[in-house]
């Protein structure tokens, strides 16, 4: 039995090296690496080349496949566009420290908070906008780095210092969520 072995010719100027097969019979040259066709489009790199893949990968998939992979993508962007033009606007910031619920804040004029935490004290800015952290005493900073939270839901957290700001929509109590006869 004649054993293959693998080696890296040599390459010329501006091309990627080509591998040369060895077996017992002779010597044969392979294709250049990262060559994925003869017009040496590469896929992982080419817009082209994905754009190809692409299109083989869905003439793969069954009609099945195909409606469900669209209404996958319809919910999502159904569930973006809902969130991004109909949704509640926000109204109040909440702010927790360790668990506790230091206050509930209307959106409205400026004004910064002071918050003691384990660690040292947060500054957080209330806007008409949202809230964002103005200075924190954690090692990484990425409660400051968020910036500005300003859509119901979304929330600032420092797990150093066990803070978390977040921006909610009008308060639970004055919303029913059912009404019964």
């Amino acid at each position: 039995m004649a054993s293959e072995e693998q080696r890296p010719a040599a390459t010329s100027a501006g091309r990627a090296p080509v591998t040369a097969v060895q077996s017992a019979g002779g010597v044969q040259i392979g294709r250049a690496h990262g060559d994925c066709s003869a017009g040496g489009i590469d896929p992982g790199t080419s817009p082209r080349g994905v754009l190809v893949e692409t299109r083989q990968s869905w003439r793969q998939l069954t009609r099945a496949d195909r409606v469900l992979v669209v209404v996958v993508l319809a919910v999502a962007l159904f569930g973006l566009a809902w969130r991004w033009v109909w949704a509640p606007p926000a109204t109040l910031v909440r702010v927790e420290i360790g668990g506790v619920l230091v206050g509930e804040y209307p959106l409205g004029p400026t004004r910064l908070l002071r918050l003691e935490g384990p660690i040292g004290v947060h500054v957080v800015e209330l806007g008409p906008g949202g809230a964002r952290v103005v200075a924190a005493p954690c090692a990484q900073q990425l409660c400051r780095l968020q910036g500005w939270v300003r859509r119901p839901g979304e929330a600032i957290v420092c797990v150093p210092n066990r803070l978390i700001v977040s921006v909610t929509g009008a308060s639970d109590a004055a919303v029913p969520d059912a009404v019964t006869r």
